[in-house]
């Protein structure tokens, strides 16, 4: 399953609202909507459910990709040490939506 290819978030992020509307498209289908928004933002339990876990990794990394690899540099610096794909939506939001 490989990207979509879209127009990278800009620097100043004059695009945001139109970026995030295709990401958040992609996301969704995709199936990786849920680990963005806040429904499905931890991975279950390695002891408890090993492939689930396991499979909740790849689908972060998938999702993860999906929005970091669309990013210009200056919002990518704001991201470089999110360690989930809900950590960068979450910080994207509050700095492009916060202003």
């Amino acid at each position: 399953s490989r990207l979509y290819d879209i127009l990278s978030l800009e620097n100043d992020g004059s695009n945001f609202q139109m970026w995030k509307y295709r990401i958040n498209m992609i996301l969704d289908v995709r199936g990786l909507w849920e680990l963005v928004d806040g429904t499905q933002t931890t991975a279950p339990d390695v002891s408890v459910d090993p492939n689930g876990h396991a499979d909740w990794l790849a689908r972060d990394k998938e999702a993860h990709a999906q929005i970091t690899l669309t990013l210009k540099d200056e919002p990518l610096s704001g991201v470089l040490y999110a360690s989930t794909a809900a950590e960068v939506w979450k910080k994207l939001c509050g700095h492009y939506e916060g202003r």
